[in-house]
């Protein structure tokens, strides 16, 4: 079964969506708005994640190509609640990423342009 369901709220969109094949597995939640904090420094290719201002554990990160090709991936679950993650593209190459946080319920998407 798969579901889309869409809502606007105050201006800005949450989506959620599922594939749910499994009564036993966790519907997730995707969050594609700009409620987490995502730092960049330009000149050397590094962005930089606040997991102070996300309110829940965070699983795992996962950055993907354009074609949804998994090119970077990350365990979070045993890094602290205020940590501030670092990714360094210099070592993926410039392009166009998604970056996937993980949660045990939700998952946030961001897109970003690297050196281009």
């Amino acid at each position: 079964m798969l579901g889309v369901l869409l809502f606007s709220l105050a201006g800005g969109a949450l989506a959620q969506t599922s594939a749910h094949t499994d009564d036993s597995a966790p519907l997730l939640k995707e969050l594609t708005n700009d409620d987490w904090s995502f730092f960049v420094d330009h000149e050397n290719n590094v962005y930089y994640i606040d997991f102070e201002l996300i309110k829940e554990n965070l699983k795992e990160i996962i950055i993907t190509d354009p074609t949804g090709k998994i090119v970077y991936r990350d365990e979070l679950w045993d890094l602290p609640v205020n940590a501030i993650y670092e990714i360094d593209f210099g070592k993926i190459g410039s392009g166009h990423y998604t970056v996937e946080l993980h949660s045990y319920t939700r998952i946030w998407r961001k897109d970003v342009e690297v050196g281009l």
